[in-house]
């Protein structure tokens, strides 16, 4: 008798760990903010990851967590996230603050960033401006690449022109085919 009434008990308690875990499942689901368009402009604040996809987009967000961005064009002004990963034609980056800063585009154009730790890009022309401030290290490669700002850590640079214009408080490794 005890074997048979242990059974339904234990059903029941499946079904009620079953529903707690889809409940739970679906409030992590509802932080996560993705945005698909031709045109996107994203400017609220997410507690969370955001996903951006568009044809031409700007963010002006700020997330605790990590924004992706694939666009044709993007626009990037008084964003902040943890982690920035930006893929696209032509980027644009003026007053905004990130830790880590992934960008890889056609022409990149850094005017005033602040990046706590690390930045890693790749792109056909690129501009570091002076108000553009590297706490980490940074990977650098391009066809024709501008460094106009300190960089915190270690320097990685390869372009086919490479221009370096401000000091390296860590390591420097370039490479140009062309001497500035």
């Amino acid at each position: 008798m005890t074997i048979v009434s242990l059974i339904p008990t234990k059903i029941i308690l499946f079904l009620i760990l079953l529903v707690a875990a889809l409940f739970a499942s679906s409030i992590l689901r509802a932080q996560i903010e993705t945005r698909l368009g031709d045109v996107v402009e994203a400017t609220e604040v997410f507690p969370d990851m955001t996903f951006f996809a568009a044809g031409d987009l700007t963010v002006n967000t700020k997330s605790s967590d990590d924004t992706f961005a694939v666009c044709g064009d993007v626009t990037l002004s008084e964003a902040q996230a943890d982690h920035m990963i930006v893929a696209d034609g032509d980027i644009i980056v003026t007053k905004v603050a990130f830790h880590d800063l992934i960008a890889v585009g056609g022409d990149i154009n850094f005017v005033s960033v602040t990046v706590t730790d690390d930045v890693v890009s790749a792109g056909g022309d690129f501009d570091l401006k002076p108000e553009f401030n590297v706490g980490g290290s940074a990977v650098l490669t391009g066809g024709d690449v501008d460094i106009n700002t300190p960089i915190g850590d270690e320097l990685r640079a390869t372009a086919g022109r490479l221009r370096l214009y401000a000091n390296v408080a860590g390591d420097a490794q370039t490479k140009s085919d062309i001497d500035a």
